[in-house]
């Protein structure tokens, strides 16, 4: 059976089982091609007719995650595309009046793989057993998302854009929800490891926070974030591979080709010992101008309610196989963290640890 409900761009038809209705691939933003490749997202067309929201969208282009020895290989169904900005929706139904909380998901996966619509993030069943509107967000991942191309010829703003996405997915919340049985005022966030990080980000930016009332950390990846020195390093890796100087040029590259110059950038820069992803959030005075927690701590997020949490020995997985570690010492540990952690907290973290689990 059939579950239709309008949005501001058009009408969706999703499944339904049961009493919940589920709409897939539900598209937030316009797809990031062409010149809209490291741009910041932009309102999607919209489209006639009923739109078919049975099955998942692209998953956001991605290597293989290194994840996969722990958790095993990651299949999406509908292959890889930079068509990607969609959403999955899990709703009560029928709909209703739009009051029931809404739960906006944010996944993990280093900022350079995973995806909101596979499989084991099916918020169906939250949906059904908490009466509560589950929405799980793809965004853009790697260099696609987070190299920073700041001074390159036509390179715009320049940097942060799966950050960017985040908040343009929240945006269509706000404005959609209520169609689907969500009160608008009512969103929770919530998100694991780089997901969590996400979160943590979004709390330090004024025009995300007002879009979301409550905000969940799970094993959050919450570091500095990379300086534009540190960021230019990854993008000057990325264009030696490529051979390539501009943004006008890196949006004519191939995406498996991009992936692959990618990879060469994380050989070059990344460390054995070091889990710190090379693609991640910039702060480059514009989206982010302070690391976490500095913006909370000045109130940027007051008014909002948030739960932490963490996942014990969850860093292992990234770790398994890892010779590098075989014989590290206390310095070196240190020496690790400096990546991850608050420079002058590096010490304090391995102290801590110490004691806890000697």
């Amino acid at each position: 059976m059939a579950a239709t409900v309008e949005t501001a761009k058009g009408k969706l038809s999703g499944a339904l089982s049961g009493n919940v209705a589920v709409f897939r691939g539900v598209p937030y933003a316009a797809p990031p091609v062409g010149a809209l490749r490291w741009a910041p997202p932009a309102p999607h067309a919209g489209w006639a007719g009923v739109r078919d929201a049975a099955r998942d969208g692209a998953a956001p282009p991605q290597l293989p995650s290194r994840l996969e020895r722990v958790m095993g290989r990651v299949d999406f169904p509908n292959g890889q595309g930079e068509d990607c900005l969609t959403l999955t929706i899990g709703a009560p139904w029928p709909a209703g009046a739009g009051k029931r909380p809404v739960m906006v998901f944010f996944h993990g996966g280093a900022w350079m793989s995973g995806a909101g619509s596979l499989s084991l993030y099916n918020g169906a069943e939250l949906a059904r057993s908490g009466d509560v509107v589950v929405v799980a967000v793809n965004y853009r991942l790697g260099a696609l998302g987070y190299l920073n191309v700041a001074g390159l010829p036509g390179s715009g703003s320049g940097a942060n854009y799966g950050l960017l996405d985040h908040v343009a997915a929240l945006e269509w919340v706000r404005g959609n929800i209520a169609a689907f049985g969500g009160d608008p005022a009512n969103v929770t966030i919530f998100g694991q490891s780089a997901g969590g990080g996400s979160i943590a980000a979004l709390m330090e930016m004024p025009n995300a926070v007002k879009l979301f009332r409550r905000a969940i950390l799970q094993s959050a990846a919450i570091m500095p974030h990379q300086t534009p020195e540190a960021a230019g390093r990854v993008t000057g890796e990325v264009l030696k591979a490529l051979g390539l100087g501009s943004v006008a040029a890196l949006r004519e590259v191939p995406v498996a080709k991009l992936l692959d110059a990618q990879r060469a950038a994380m050989m070059a820069v990344g460390k054995p010992s070091d889990p710190t992803p090379v693609y991640r959030m910039v702060r480059d005075g514009a989206a982010l101008d302070t690391d976490p927690p500095a913006g909370v701590a000045a109130g940027r997020a007051k008014g909002i309610d948030v739960m932490i949490g963490t996942t014990r020995d969850e860093v292992h997985a990234f770790f398994v196989n890892n010779e590098a570690l075989a014989n590290i010492d206390r310095a070196g540990i240190a020496a690790a963290l400096k990546g991850a952690a608050a420079r002058a907290g590096a010490e304090a973290v391995v102290d801590a640890y110490a004691k806890r689990l000697p």
